[in-house]
């Protein structure tokens, strides 16, 4: 033991009294924030671990998700419909209005092209031919008591076309083809088509009001008539 002075003093406790205690306490207090320092690191690397192992899972749910789910067909989805709630559903989540074919100049030479149900399905839009013809089809494959129908509304601007269909002996119109919002959904019961008229008039312009309403697709225009002609792809 080694001794400070001619005392017997030991050498730590002399340097205790000597220098005071913070010299003899900075080695434990420079302990404690090492291991402070590395209690955080492992904190750190433990939460980038889990972090990594997160975005690694997900990863492959993503990757093996999309590679086993398989794309549905009209033909397959459409037979579990049980009603025109189901096609009312869909329509609601995926069709969109197809500006880019609202905006193609047709003509007599060059009609507009009605897509067949499958293709709509395929490609979730099209202008309101192509909704009513979906709505119309897949309503008789459903239940062919719900006498589906076209129906064509001639008006004072720009035709429109919806599809019909009864239930209870009361008239209803599915229209998810309208490029005014107020038109879309399904829209009844009525004891005949005048009351979706006064509907639609309360939620046109004022310049576009119905002129006429027919069941069933118009007549191809003629050439003599400004207005261009369609055509039902099949």
């Amino acid at each position: 033991m080694f001794y400070a002075g001619g005392g017997r003093i030991p050498l730590r406790d002399w340097s205790r009294r000597a220098f005071g205690p913070q010299l003899s306490r900075e080695p434990v207090m420079l302990n404690k924030f090492q291991k402070h320092e590395k209690m955080e690191f492992q904190i750190n690397q433990k939460a980038l671990g889990t972090l990594k192992l997160k975005v690694l899972l997900l990863f492959f749910l993503i990757l093996f998700g999309c590679a086993t789910v398989p794309t549905r067909t009209y033909d397959e989805t459409v037979s579990e419909w049980k009603s025109y709630k189901d096609v009312a559903k869909w329509m609601s989540r995926h069709f969109s209005y197809d500006m880019e074919k609202f905006k193609t100049k047709y003509s007599y030479d060059n009609p507009m092209p009605v897509r067949t149900p499958q293709k709509t399905f395929e490609l979730k839009s099209g202008v309101c031919f192509d909704a009513a013809r979906f709505a119309k089809e897949t309503f008789n494959r459903i239940d062919p008591s719900y006498e589906a129908e076209i129906v064509f509304i001639h008006r004072e601007n720009i035709n429109h076309v919806v599809c019909s269909f009864k239930k209870d002996g009361k008239l209803y119109i599915m229209d998810y083809g309208a490029s005014n919002r107020n038109l879309i959904g399904v829209h009844g019961p009525y004891h005949s088509i005048e009351g979706y008229k006064k509907f639609h008039d309360r939620n046109v312009p004022s310049d576009n009001k119905i002129l006429s309403i027919t069941f069933g697709w118009p007549e191809i225009t003629r050439k003599t008539e400004k207005r261009p002609g369609f055509r039902l792809e099949y």
